[in-house]
């Protein structure tokens, strides 16, 4: 298709710094001031977030470029904004255009380039007959509703609709607007004995760094408490004994077995009470939790505080890839029937199999305590059911509040001692079909803030 020469795309700020060319259509004259759309783009999203760049496009009505500079990549950072450009038209006949604005993250863009259309605000316009000022607005209601050639989100009802014309004026949006931007906050004087204010807000729940299931969505969590560690077998043998809990987790069973390596000793042997409670199902680590006013945690909450919320790290520390000196994982055994094969954490380091008390760890996340033992030691049993992240139930827009999935399949997060390094990562899931009370899985409890 042959693109109209009667369009130009002079993207330049309101001031003399010029952010593209006009010359390419070649239809300017020196000196000459052509006449032009001038467009201001405002959004009410948390920048960065949801996005640092902004992907400008100028189209036929066919969707094809309206000439060879009209594609251009600009700065989304909260900074930018309001930001503002010019199209410029020559006194030839313009063509009837369209304009899409793209807001999205540099680290979501697929493999042919574009923007992840699932974790992108994608509008859509009609540029008026006469060039003046206008308007695009990228409101969060719109997020992950892409945009096609003949529709555009409604931002009154976040479901696709006819292409507007773009409205005259200025943005009205302001950053960080959106009423989800705003979590509200706990108090960690107020927090539970062993318990911290938990990383409430906005994060992205799942991964794109995962092969097996490269998916993200854009969750809110409420304020809540969170465990600063795993339980432990004191306080799980507490409740107990004092008849609270009526329900016992696996005894320890013979050495060199798997059931040998269970912390729980009975309810009157206190030997092991300052490990972490394992060989415990679902069910009674829910009951333990709310014996103590509490609830098991969500799968969505165990997410964002190994990811140390909105920061989406890759460990509950950080970047840093050296996990055998941070977390207890491959710390298994080949002598163990049964057990998994993973030990390249315990290679000449002398470091026993099986998991390590609770307490203070390497393995802790950004917040002045710390958060401990997300990424290894055992690996944690969530309150949801397990949910593939290309399931339905994830696609809510624009955001998942306070999500839980249903289900009656398991879900457990992160690494364990007895599992590979890779689980380590803050992204971590698993299944476990049926009741399992293994010797690598355990739990924390979790308490809404309000």
């Amino acid at each position: 298709m042959t693109r109209p020469r009667a369009v130009e795309l002079r993207f330049a700020l309101l001031a003399p710094f010029v952010v593209g060319s006009a010359a390419a259509a070649g239809c300017v004259g020196d000196g000459e001031v052509p006449s032009q759309w001038t467009i201001t783009i405002g959004t009410d999203a948390p920048l960065p977030l949801v996005g640092d760049r902004l992907l400008v496009e100028v189209l036929t009505p066919g969707g094809d470029l309206a000439c060879d500079g009209c594609r251009r990549l600009l700065d989304g950072h909260a900074e930018a904004f309001p930001v503002s450009f010019g199209v410029a038209a020559s006194n030839a006949s313009k063509p009837s255009l369209r304009l899409r604005v793209r807001l999205h993250r540099g680290r979501a863009v697929l493999a042919a380039g574009t923007p992840d259309p699932g974790t992108t605000i994608d509008t859509r316009v009609a540029l008026p007959d006469a060039p003046g000022p206008v308007r695009v607005d990228l409101p969060m209601q719109c997020f992950g509703a892409p945009s096609t050639v003949e529709s555009t989100c409604d931002p009154a009802t976040g479901a696709l609709g006819p292409l507007p014309e773009a409205a005259s004026g200025s943005s009205h949006l302001e950053v960080g607007s959106w009423s989800y931007a705003r979590p509200g906050t706990c108090v960690d004087a107020q927090a539970p004995d062993g318990m911290l204010c938990g990383p409430a807000g906005l994060f992205f729940f799942g991964s794109l760094r995962d092969p097996d299931e490269p998916f993200e969505h854009l969750a809110y969590l409420s304020p809540f408490y969170l465990d600063v560690d795993e339980l432990s077998v004191g306080r799980a043998r507490a409740l107990i004994a004092a008849g609270t809990v009526t329900e016992e987790p696996r005894l320890r069973g013979d050495s060199g077995t798997l059931n040998g390596l269970c912390t729980y000793l009975g309810r009157t042997d206190a030997s092991n009470d300052a490990m972490p409670l394992n060989c415990v199902d679902r069910t009674t680590a829910a009951k333990l939790c709310d014996a103590q006013g509490k609830v098991l945690t969500t799968e969505a909450q165990l997410a964002a505080a190994a990811g140390n919320g909105a920061v989406g790290s890759r460990f509950s520390w950080g970047e840093e890839t050296d996990v055998c000196a941070r977390a207890v994982v491959a710390r298994s055994t080949s002598t163990i029937p049964g057990a998994a094969i993973y030990f390249e954490c315990r290679l000449g380091s002398g470091m026993p199999f099986g998991p390590v008390r609770v307490g203070p760890s390497r393995d802790a996340t950004f917040s002045p305590a710390g958060f401990r033992n997300l990424a290894g030691n055992l690996a944690e049993w969530a309150s949801d059911g397990f949910l593939a992240l290309d399931a339905p139930f994830w696609q809510a827009r624009p955001v998942l509040v306070d999500p839980r999935a249903p289900g009656t399949i398991g879900v457990v997060r992160g690494g364990s001692w007895e599992g590979p390094i890779a689980f380590a990562q803050s992204f971590s899931r698993s299944r476990i079909d049926g009741n399992g009370r293994g010797p690598d899985v355990g739990f924390r409890c979790a308490k809404p803030a309000n």
